[in-house]
């Protein structure tokens, strides 16, 4: 956009100066999308095509209260975390998990902000840079929001964070090892939440007698 912007204030200064303009290029106005809607589209490339190096799930609900939100990274992560540790631990290595999950959590705060807050950039302006653009040009200078694919767009910043970030090798759409590490973790964490749900049951049960005795 910036090329294409160049072009067009130096075709517009011919006439003489004129008053600046502020351009954004944003989908906010013309291809809207949800914080949700991102998520989720990221949670099915996860569920699809897991990594092989995959240690949980692939998740991150967000609850408007923020005690239900806690409470649920308490047992969906935490917990796993802790779990985690005390095996290295056992096995001779060193507890890595739960440091690793502090530093997830000072992320995980940012991204709590972001999706309960509602924000709309206005950027009309960049059409009347397309609008005097000829067709092959707007090919060239691919910026409109309008054209982008969401579900297409999220599977390759998933695949390019895992290929270059995380240095992941081969094809995430032909990996099988992903697949089979996520099914033994969602049974593990069924496991822990069917006992998070016991102790919980029970506890209530506990406390309610309590409760009732000393009235």
């Amino acid at each position: 956009m910036i090329i294409a912007l160049a072009y067009k204030v130096a075709n517009d200064s011919k006439n003489g100066p004129s008053t600046p303009q502020v351009y954004h290029s944003s989908s906010a106005s013309s291809n809207p999308i949800t914080f949700g809607e991102m998520y989720r589209l990221a949670i099915d490339v996860g569920n699809n095509y897991p990594p092989s190096y995959i240690a949980w799930v692939p998740q991150l609900r967000f609850h408007e209260s923020k005690l239900v939100d806690d409470i649920d990274r308490f047992i969906t992560h935490r917990l796993f975390a802790y779990l985690m540790d005390n095996l290295l631990v056992i096995f001779g290595q060193e507890a890595k998990a739960t440091k690793i999950y502090d530093q997830i959590v000072k992320n995980y705060e940012v991204v709590r902000f972001a999706h309960t807050q509602p924000i709309n950039i206005l950027s009309d302006n960049y059409k009347s840079i397309i609008a005097s653009m000829s067709s092959n040009d707007q090919s060239i200078f691919y910026f409109d929001p309008l054209l982008i694919k969401w579900k297409q767009y999220n599977q390759d910043i998933c695949f390019g964070t895992r290929k270059y970030f995380w240095r992941e090798k081969g094809d995430p759409l032909e990996s099988s090892v992903g697949k089979k590490k996520l099914r033994v973790i969602k049974l593990v964490l069924f496991v822990l939440r069917t006992l998070a749900a016991i102790a919980a049951y029970y506890g209530l049960k506990k406390t309610g007698k309590y409760v009732l005795s000393k009235m």
